[in-house]
């Protein structure tokens, strides 16, 4: 499956940047696009999202791992049967944080595999945009606590 995987040093205490990236009512602070987040519970979510288009999408999530000890959150996108489903069979995002002190390194891993009509070219776009999606996700981080 294609993952990406970006990391950046942040000028905070890791517990402060894992309180930041653990709520899911958190996200439209440092994740690219999501407007607010909606529907918390039992380990789901719904993100309100504006694409580069200016659309409104929405996009259910739940949350696969979410370990305090580790500071490991791994969420997975709700694809079947939504209009994503034409372009990714399946989409996990994991972060990541780890440090102690006043800094820390956050990591973003994202795993998306396409549709399977669109694996021979799909894969190249995907991964792009998945590689932005966590840039400007850590570059938001930074932002936020810099």
């Amino acid at each position: 499956m294609p993952t990406t995987r970006e990391h950046k040093q942040i000028d905070a205490g890791a517990r402060e940047v894992w309180a930041l990236v653990s709520d899911p009512y958190r996200m439209p602070e440092w994740w690219p696009r999501v407007e607010r987040v909606e529907g918390v519970a039992e380990g789901e979510f719904t993100q309100i999202m504006r694409s580069s288009h200016g659309r409104i999408v929405r996009g259910d999530y739940r949350i696969l791992v979410r370990d305090e000890a580790t500071m490991r959150l791994e969420i997975e996108q709700l694809v079947q049967g939504t209009p994503f489903e034409s372009v990714i069979a399946h989409s996990t995002a994991t972060i990541t944080v780890d440090g102690d002190g006043e800094r820390c390194e956050v990591q973003v891993e994202l795993e998306q595999l396409p549709a399977s009509g669109l694996a021979r070219i799909g894969s190249f776009f995907i991964s792009r945009a998945a590689r932005s999606t966590a840039r400007e996700a850590l570059d938001s981080l930074g932002s936020t606590f810099g």
